[in-house]
């Protein structure tokens, strides 16, 4: 069979990842990442000997036009991950694809939550997987009877088929290597250098309880970890076959079971990997020693939700941390030698202007190297879609975003920071072009802002 997994053309380059949906604009340094979900489900296709393509349309600069036309492939399945952002670009491929004789496929947070009214108002789509993606998949191209895959959503003709969640699999190592060969890794780039980069999963699933996270919704509450083997020969695996050894370890929490990650550093170190890798964290997972040791095994940046300056803001969302647990966490982070990046939301429940204010107020205190400000999107299935909201006019809180960035990064202390960690430590010429060329579109998207906030009345 020939089998297309899809990122439909859309005007909003969304990160896809089933916790963090958010245009890639709205990073300040424009991380791009690959489609890992799609590269999951890809390497099961080809395992089980279906001729793949992977497109990821918005990246790799597909337009709508252009992505029609493939259709005409002849395609046996079309399958797609549904966002939130880009409804609307997504069923309007699907729908091409049926017309043109495919099976559709749709997965992700929205296929999740809206599975029966997906069903009802749009036929076009043959099935509907809910949660993780991967086993479902591969029943459904086995040929297994519908009525016996679980996690699935379909209409027969006489009604919806709804049948049971499917359980999450506790052993992740059951997962192939994602099909890095059916991508254009070129247009994955570290920003910091212009270098090949990647994702590999780490982990999945969260045992925090942040009210606005999609992360339990989508990958259970218990934390599942890919063996330190297994993440390692897959590192391998990334240096010997693609020449890539720059890595996001993507997991919610990274940190959170200081055993494992000791135990993976140490074999990275071990085998003699000169990799360089970042990673999630909160603040309430790390300690000296953890840090110490992720240093050693090249760990460059790690990043953590801050959220809010406001003690009683993040209670109320149940984060579930201090704002002193994060001032030592930096400041443990950045005695080991690693780079600290911070993200903030404006605009959660509860929030007024004046705590907004706190948080961009903290966000200086706290002082780590980078910063991502976020607009809070109420996402339904959501606890955070439930409690009682900000009320501040969307435009103002854009508004509170441009000056927190231009605040943030335009300070002299911030400047020359960046300078000295980034353009005077760059290991090549090319490095250093690299770093010219993002430092360019920083500077370009912060003077938007100012200028954007200028204008106002």
């Amino acid at each position: 069979m020939k089998i297309l997994l899809l990122h439909a053309p859309s005007k909003n380059k969304i990160s896809r990842t089933d916790r963090c949906q958010v245009d890639t604009k709205d990073f300040s340094i424009g991380m791009r990442f690959p489609p890992i979900n799609l590269m999951y489900l890809g390497a099961i296709s080809q395992k089980l000997g279906h001729e793949t393509t992977i497109i990821d349309a918005p990246l790799e600069g597909v337009s709508q036009r252009r992505c029609i036309e493939m259709l005409d492939q002849g395609f046996d399945y079309v399958v797609s991950n549904l966002s939130f952002q880009t409804l609307e670009d997504d069923l309007y491929i699907l729908k091409h694809a049926k017309q043109r004789g495919a099976k559709t496929i749709s997965f992700g947070y929205m296929s999740t939550i809206n599975d029966i009214e997906l069903t009802e108002k749009y036929p076009f789509i043959d099935y509907i997987i809910r949660g993780e993606p991967e086993i479902t998949y591969e029943e459904i191209l086995n040929g297994i009877p519908l009525e016996t895959i679980k996690g699935i959503t379909a209409s027969n003709g006489n009604g919806i088929i709804r049948n049971d969640d499917r359980e999450f699999n506790r052993d992740l190592d059951y997962l192939p290597f994602p099909s890095r060969d059916l991508i254009k890794n070129d247009i994955y780039r570290d920003p910091a250098n212009g270098k090949a980069f990647t994702t590999i999963q780490a982990s999945r699933g969260c045992s925090f309880k942040c009210t606005f996270c999609l992360s339990r919704l989508m990958n259970g509450e218990k934390i599942r970890y890919m063996s330190v083997d297994n993440v390692v020969d897959e590192i391998q695996s990334c240096i010997t076959d693609f020449n890539i050894s720059r890595f996001f370890f993507r997991g919610d929490t990274f940190t959170a079971d200081k055993g494992w990650v000791i135990d993976l550093c140490k074999e990275i170190v071990k085998r003699g990997l000169k990799i360089t890798w970042y990673c999630n964290s909160r603040v309430n997972t790390i300690d000296r020693e953890m840090v110490k040791v992720m240093k050693e095994a090249g760990c460059k940046v790690i990043t953590f939700g801050i959220e809010s300056g406001n003690d009683d803001i993040l209670r109320y969302i149940k984060k579930d941390i201090t704002k002193e647990q994060a001032l030592k966490a930096i400041r443990l982070t950045k005695e080991a030698g690693i780079l600290t990046w911070t993200c903030y939301i404006l605009g959660l429940p509860r929030d007024t202007e004046e705590t907004i204010d706190e948080t961009i107020r903290f966000s200086r205190e706290l002082d780590s190297d980078l910063a991502d400000f976020h607009r809070f999107l109420p996402y339904p299935g959501t606890e955070a879609y439930e409690q009682e909201q900000c009320k501040i006019d969307p435009s103002i809180i854009n508004s509170m975003i441009n000056r927190a960035y231009t605040g943030y990064f335009l300070r002299p202390r911030i400047i020359l920071r960046h300078i000295n960690s980034f353009f005077l430590k760059a290991d090549s010429i090319s490095d250093f072009l690299g770093v010219c060329k993002t430092g360019g579109i920083v500077m370009k998207r912060l003077v938007g802002r100012y200028i954007h906030n200028l204008s106002r009345p």
